[in-house]
């Protein structure tokens, strides 16, 4: 239940890709609700086209360049929350961990 960015210099931003994989008897999810705190980050959760095996999608999370200086660690994580019209998976709630360090001219 937690994506670990890390700490990363202003401008530099960071990109995870993880996958995940529907064991069920329906493998599709459908979005009804996403909830991202900070706002900032970028999610998508993406079915992958072609896939030889139903029920895998990509979770795709962004920490944009321009994300200014800021700490979500510890007991201050991000958190990520899917609601999904699927009868046996309702929700999906993720932490996500990592801070932005200031440009070195501020320290």
């Amino acid at each position: 239940g937690r994506i670990e960015i890390g700490v990363k210099r202003y401008g530099e931003g960071a990109k995870v890709r993880l996958k995940i994989k529907v064991r069920d008897v329906d493998p599709e999810l459908v979005i009804r609700e996403l909830k991202v705190e900070p706002a900032f980050l970028k999610v998508e959760l993406l079915p992958l086209p072609n896939a030889s095996v139903p029920g895998l999608y990509d979770l795709l999370v962004e920490l944009p360049k321009e994300t200014q200086p800021c700490a979500h660690r510890g007991d201050n994580m991000g958190t990520i929350h899917f609601d999904f019209d699927h009868r046996r998976i309702p929700k999906l709630d993720l932490l996500v961990d990592f801070s932005v360090r200031p440009p070195q001219e501020l320290r």
